[in-house]
C-alpha cells in the first residue's frame, strides 16, 4: 500500500502522541523509544519545513491575489476551528479594565 505525506505525518504524530503519554505516565521512556521518539520529532520537523516553505512562497501569495476577502476570511474562521482558536477582528482589541 502506498503512503502519503498526510498518512505518513499522522503516523509520525500518532507515535509521537503515544510515547509522550507513555512518558507522562510512567516518568520516563526506554532507550529504544527515546531514539523512536527522537527519529519521528527530526522527521516531522524536516516535514513541516517543506510545508511552511511552500505556504509561505506559494499559496499564501497566491490566496493574497485571487481570493476576495470574504473567502479569506471563510477560511481563516474554518483554520481557527480546527484549532479551537477564536478569532477577533483586526483592531478589535479588548480593553482591560
Amino acid at each position: 500500500m502506498y503512503s502519503t505525506p498526510t498518512s505518513r505525518r499522522a503516523s509520525l504524530h500518532a507515535e509521537v502522541e503515544r510515547l509522550g503519554a507513555q512518558y507522562l505516565a510512567m516518568g520516563s521512556l526506554s532507550a529504544s523509544d527515546c531514539d523512536t521518539f527522537r527519529t519521528a520529532i527530526k522527521k516531522l520537523q524536516s516535514m513541516y519545513a517543506d510545508h511552511i516553505r511552500v505556504e509561505d512562497t506559494v499559496i499564501f501569495p497566491l490566496a493574497a491575489r485571487v481570493l476576495s476577502q470574504e473567502e479569506k476570511t471563510v477560511i481563516a474562521r474554518e483554520m481557527a476551528g480546527r484549532r479551537n482558536v477564536v478569532l477577533t477582528p483586526v483592531g478589535a482589541q479588548k480593553e482591560r479594565g
